[in-house]
């Protein structure tokens, strides 16, 4: 029972900051909660839909002009990292769990003897469709667009995209196996 307490006290304490977070936030939805983030910039890029659960230690990075959309009913894990240039979406429906990077932000690489970070950025768009899974400790890279209900098993490297119905796998990622 005791238990069961400290986690309500716990998303409580979540969910007064998300009340909070509207005030920065593009758009922070209706019984969304936040736990404690590492590092969020530019918190005006972020539109949070209805019924989205962040878990702790997000790292949310907007460095462009275009919006990060986080559909209705999302939940994500623990130590999401999502880095933006352009784009992103994250469909309704969609888990995404621990350690996982999402990114729309690339170095162009066009100047040499210059190192990598001085480089300039650009960005492609990066939409994961609705109602999918995103195992822990994936890489969704930038320029992907995974189709609705596509499974991204743990550990996978996403460096192309993929159609709907989709279990894909590996580094770099390939179909296992389609669903229906």
């Amino acid at each position: 029972m005791k238990i069961i307490q400290n986690l309500f006290s716990i998303k409580f304490f979540w969910f007064i900051r998300g009340l909070i977070y509207k005030c920065f936030f593009g758009k922070f939805g209706n019984l969304s909660y936040i736990g404690k983030p590492t590092l969020i910039i530019n918190p005006k890029k972020f539109f949070i839909g209805n019924k989205v659960r962040i878990f702790p230690c997000a790292r949310l990075e907007a460095h462009g002009s275009f919006p990060v959309l986080i559909e209705d009913n999302v939940s994500i894990g623990h130590n999401l990292h999502l880095s933006a240039y352009n784009k992103i979406i994250i469909g309704s429906g969609t888990t995404v769990a621990s350690n996982v990077l999402i990114m729309s932000l690339i170095h162009n690489v066009v100047v040499k003897d210059i190192p990598y970070m001085d480089q300039p950025i650009k960005g492609k768009e990066t939409i994961i469709g609705k109602n999918c899974l995103i195992g822990s400790n994936s890489c969704i890279m930038a320029g992907v667009t995974l189709g609705d209900q596509c499974i991204v098993a743990s550990n996978s490297v996403v460096t192309k995209s993929f159609d709907s119905h989709q279990v894909i796998a590996g580094n770099p990622a390939q179909v296992l196996k389609k669903l229906f």
